[in-house]
């Protein structure tokens, strides 16, 4: 069954009236779209109580987690849990959320393990380090105990991007992720490396081997963000929202986190190749949404379209995209939000969203 053209029509409006103005790709939109990225750099527990967003500390099983909630001023018409990155932390994510809010829908995100303000190793508190996926998987379980004891007991919509893309699809099939539907954006389905894969992984494994597992793998390290230049940048196109993002860092220098470790590297090839195994989610009946940047040079987009059709996944590859499509040029943004709305009106409406429905509504969107 589709969703009619009353609905998009609804999107549109939703769109053309949100603070970062998805609604259309006119320069004007663009100019407000940096402007709203730029004009909060604070975090998000020292925001107005009429935005109601929320930032608190949760007893994890490694360490304490971090993690945000925004709430919308009207009945919420659901939650929505978000997945974050590699090296990503919550105030990234500051606009995503004022546009669910905006919806009327709660949101919940956190910072993973390591990363942002949750628990860090002190010793190497700048690396990516972790020496198994497991403890991102058992991160999950805490968030989602929490929610449960909040009564946010049904997730509507789990959204993943890149390392978070690839934990939905750990948490779906072997946690107690229950969700109505799944969107990954530019998802860790696999790495591109600058190696023969075999050769990358037995770098990582000898690594990790002779007592270098909390060192930076071959050419990662930590870079400031006031040496960032964004003509080398593999995460946006758009040079104004680079430059928002390099302020983000600037201003939150304690949540940053550099390059990854031998042992981090080795843990997420273990951790993909778990998921590749045969029949690896093949089981799981929900709408899913893989969202992927055509110019990404982080994550393996041929993967990501395999994955898509293991899954039975409506897969969208957005032309000239890098890495962050949530901080791409206005035509990306637009595109990724108008993917999401059709999920939810789906939703909202209570009724099955079949893949083809959903590629005849984008389509005409």
């Amino acid at each position: 069954m589709s969703i009619g053209p009353r609905r998009l029509s609804t999107l549109d409006r939703w769109l053309a009236i949100r603070a970062i103005s998805f609604g259309g790709w006119s320069a004007a939109h663009h100019s407000n779209a940096v402007a709203f990225l730029r004009a909060d750099l604070k975090t998000m527990d020292s925001l107005t109580d009429s935005r109601r967003l929320e930032v608190r500390m949760l007893e994890g099983k490694a360490g304490l987690l971090r993690i945000g909630i925004a709430r919308p001023a009207s009945p919420s018409l659901g939650t929505i849990l978000i997945l974050n990155g590699r090296a990503e932390f919550i105030e990234k994510y500051r606009s995503s959320l004022e546009i669910l809010v905006g919806w009327s829908y709660t949101a919940v995100i956190m910072d993973w393990s390591g990363q942002g303000g949750s628990w860090r190793d002190e010793r190497h508190s700048r690396k990516g380090h972790v020496d198994d996926f497991a403890v991102y998987l058992d991160d999950i379980d805490c968030v989602l105990g929490w929610m449960r004891q909040s009564g946010m007991e049904t997730i509507d919509l789990v959204i993943g991007h890149s390392m978070g893309g690839h934990l939905v699809l750990r948490g779906l099939v072997e946690r107690d992720l229950r969700a109505a539907a799944a969107i990954f954006i530019a998802p860790m389905f696999d790495i591109r490396i600058g190696l023969p894969r075999w050769l990358a992984r037995g770098v990582a494994g000898l690594g990790t081997a002779v007592g270098l597992a909390r060192a930076y793998a071959p050419g990662q390290q930590e870079i400031h963000p006031a040496r960032r230049r964004f003509e080398s940048n593999p995460l946006t196109s758009d040079p104004e929202l680079f430059e928002s993002f390099r302020q983000l860092l600037l201003h939150h220098d304690a949540y940053r986190v550099g390059g990854v470790t031998y042992g981090w590297l080795r843990a997420a090839f273990r951790s993909i190749a778990w998921t590749w195994q045969p029949g690896y989610g093949e089981g799981l009946k929900l709408p899913m949404t893989v969202l992927t940047g055509e110019q990404d040079r982080i994550v393996s987009n041929q993967a990501a379209a395999l994955m898509a059709a293991r899954l039975l996944a409506r897969h969208v590859d957005l032309a000239g995209a890098r890495h962050d499509l949530l901080w791409e040029v206005a035509p990306v943004r637009d595109r990724l939000w108008r993917e999401i709305r059709v999920i939810l009106d789906a939703l909202e409406a209570n009724r099955p969203t079949p893949i083809a429905s959903l590629s005849a509504i984008a389509a005409g969107a």
